[in-house]
């Protein structure tokens, strides 16, 4: 996800937990790039979300569906994202650049 400098990974942490996705377990910043292809000003945060359903696998559509509520909040912050598609009943990477 592009970001202004300034936007702390504790603030995208705030947005992401807002939309109160129960399958989410873990949310990981695994990436922070600035440099080629990124604007002046900016910089690309990437992160992993796993999904977890406590008694069974998660279907690639009940992923997809918590994965774009996850992504709401950041979405109407106006922060630009991109993503992989989602595996089943798998830790979920998304990269969000």
């Amino acid at each position: 996800m592009l970001v202004a400098e300034s936007v702390t990974h504790e603030a995208v942490l705030n947005l992401v937990k807002q939309s109160k996705v129960p399958a989410l377990e873990t949310i990981e910043l695994f990436d922070v790039f600035r440099g080629k292809n990124v604007p002046p000003g900016q910089k690309s945060l990437a992160y992993a979300f796993t999904y977890r359903h406590p008694e069974r696998t998660l279907t690639d559509a009940e992923v997809n569906a918590a994965n774009e509520k996850a992504r709401g909040p950041i979405s109407r912050a106006s922060y630009k994202l991109s993503s992989a598609k989602a595996k089943q009943g798998a830790a979920l990477a998304v990269s969000m650049q």
